[in-house]
């Protein structure tokens, strides 16, 4: 009995090897086989070009470990003994300091830092009398099997731009690092497996906290309140999302902490306020925190890391994190909180700035942030919220003649996967796909992650939008940083014999928790 014949099946095709590797995949596998041919030859015979190469000096070492630990103790704790600094721990610095910010008087006066010695005796261990501290006693036995070299130095100041130095010898992607060239250099013996492997940028790592949920911040645990103020960020800790990163902050978290009393912090108190001594404070009260910034910089456009001073306002609340961000970009105006067209260039920075804090008669606190452009000022006033709601406006006060295109951009903090809910009925899922909400989309409020956010009628919304990376040079990759950017635009108009118009246009917001 033949079943192909029963259930009208074709007869199956006979093949052999030689076929098979001919016909499928469009012959695909015969260039495999062909290509195993060729390497089954002498290698001397046709050398890649990562062969194996005869190095400069004949090698004393079969094998080198490199092991680079992110976010290590510090060298002042570890290896590099400091005498002076630990006589002088808790004296004002002696040393000049760079000027990060420029020389604006009202700088000129800040408070000098205090030095800070190392908690951990130093020892000298072996022949060599190397340097050790306490903190290593397994390591300082090895101390005649180590080479410390004290000697390297940087001109940078972030973490990001001395691990790509230490890494490629430059501050700038994308530069070949240290292992592409001990590669390109000595070759690989193993021609199917490549002799070097880097994490890209542009790949997120794999899973984990927020850097602020872990991150050393543990150093200040020498005292009450600094103990306190680490056991508040580990309370952001999501203990089954742990990602390897978080797993080298827990070490040094571990390393540094120490047991003691704890105190109370500002974060513990139902109200709060800190005032700068230029425009930008903080105001928590009770579940909400507001930021407002009017900090007036220079724009540098040739600096991948010197951001734009484009936001200016932050709200969280305690029970779904940060809804709007006041995060700063570079060369995207799209994502600042002002913006207007003028000679065909894009101004998105501020002249000029004022923050009031006060009080009015009836003892209730009002901040106001004044902000201004070119063609226009702005008036942010905040009023104090209740448990679950949080309003403020913008009141815009027209100059001159008025630019094209001005308007006001919101930073929503969005959740990719999460859905968007708004008032015209709509429900989105959002992810990568490029979504554009109209007025006529919107309806006046969007609903999302536990808040809703009821904003003027023209606003239009578009998701997602990747905030600028300063260390690729370009926007961001992962939807983990996107945004979604809430506009309304500006309603100027020219008005003959008056230069300034007041009041010309007030935009209102309220945020309401569920």
């Amino acid at each position: 009995m033949n079943w192909n014949d029963i259930l009208g099946f074709e007869e199956p095709i006979r093949l052999d090897r030689r076929t098979l590797l001919k016909g499928a995949a469009c012959g695909f596998g015969y260039l495999a086989f062909a290509g195993l041919c060729a390497a089954s030859r002498s290698p001397a015979a046709q050398p890649g070009p990562l062969a194996p190469k005869t190095p400069h000096h004949p090698p004393r070492a079969k094998r080198v470990i490199f092991l680079f630990m992110h976010g290590g103790p510090s060298q002042m704790d570890t290896f590099d003994y400091k005498p002076r600094l630990n006589r002088e721990s808790g004296q004002p610095c002696p040393l000049e300091l760079p000027n990060a910010f420029g020389d604006d008087e009202k700088y000129k006066n800040k408070k000098i830092p205090s030095l800070l010695g190392s908690p951990w005796a130093f020892r000298q261990h072996g022949q060599s009398g190397l340097w050790v501290s306490d903190l290593l006693p397994e390591t300082a036995t090895c101390a005649d099997d180590l080479c410390v070299i004290r000697s390297l130095h940087t001109e940078g100041q972030a973490h990001g731009e001395a691990i790509l130095r230490l890494h490629t010898g430059a501050s700038n992607l994308v530069r070949p690092s240290v292992g592409s060239w001990v590669t390109y250099g000595l070759g690989s013996e193993n021609e199917n497996l490549p002799g070097f492997v880097t994490w890209s940028e542009e790949n997120p790592s794999p899973g984990g906290n927020d850097e602020s949920a872990s991150k050393g911040q543990f150093g200040f645990s020498n005292f009450p309140d600094g103990r306190r103020y680490a056991e508040l960020l580990t309370s952001f800790f999501r203990a089954g999302e742990v990602g390897y990163e978080d797993l080298g902050r827990l070490a040094q978290d571990a390393l540094y902490y120490h047991a003691g009393s704890k105190a109370p912090i500002p974060q513990d108190s139902h109200d709060y306020t800190r005032r700068l001594s230029i425009s930008a404070a903080i105001r928590k009260t009770g579940p909400w925190v507001v930021c407002l910034s009017g900090l007036i910089s220079t724009q540098a456009i040739n600096n991948q890391y010197y951001l734009d001073r484009q936001g200016h306002l932050s709200v969280y609340h305690t029970k779904t994190g940060l809804i709007i961000t006041g995060a700063n970009s570079k060369r995207q105006p799209e994502l600042a909180t002002f913006s207007e067209k003028l000679l065909g260039q894009a101004v998105h920075m501020p002249i000029s700035s004022r923050l009031d804090m006060v009080e009015d008669d009836m003892g209730e606190k009002q901040d106001r942030l004044s902000l201004a452009y070119n063609t226009f000022f702005s008036e942010l006033y905040m009023t104090k919220p209740s448990e679950k709601a949080l309003s403020f406006r913008f009141a815009i006060t027209g100059r001159g003649r008025p630019a094209d295109d001005p308007r006001l951009t919101l930073q929503l903090c969005l959740k990719h996967g999460e859905i968007l809910e708004t008032a015209t009925g709509r429900k989105i899922t959002l992810g990568r796909d490029r979504i554009e909400l109209s007025p006529d989309d919107l309806g006046g409020w969007i609903r999302h992650h536990g808040w809703r956010l009821k904003f003027d009628p023209t606003a239009r919304l578009v998701w997602p939008v990747y905030p600028h990376h300063p260390y690729t040079d370009a926007p961001e990759k992962g939807l983990d940083h996107a945004v979604g950017a809430l506009s309304v635009p500006l309603r100027l108009k020219a008005v003959p014999g008056h230069y300034v118009r007041p009041g010309e246009q007030e935009i209102q917001f309220v945020v309401e928790v569920n």
